[in-house]
């Protein structure tokens, strides 16, 4: 994988992590806004695992899922 896709998907998962960010801010009095909020965590924790997947690759090490990938990154030190 490049350099490139690599440095795109960090800064998808950045772009991603700021937007949860800004749901938890919101008050948790609106459901539609509870529910918007799961939905940017569900994302942003897809694009973690993935993320991790690619520049574990990078690193020579192959992981197939995400227990695996978060497994990996631990025992990286990450």
């Amino acid at each position: 994988m490049s350099e490139a896709k690599l440095r795109q998907s960090v800064a998808s998962l950045g772009r991603a992590l700021g937007r949860l960010d800004e749901a938890l801010r919101e008050p948790d009095t609106n459901p539609l806004a509870i529910d918007g909020t799961i939905q940017r965590f569900e994302f942003a924790i897809e694009l973690l695992w993935k993320t991790l997947k690619r520049v574990l690759e990078h690193e020579g090490i192959q992981t197939r899922t995400p227990r695996e990938a978060l497994r990996e990154a631990y025992q990286a030190g990450w």
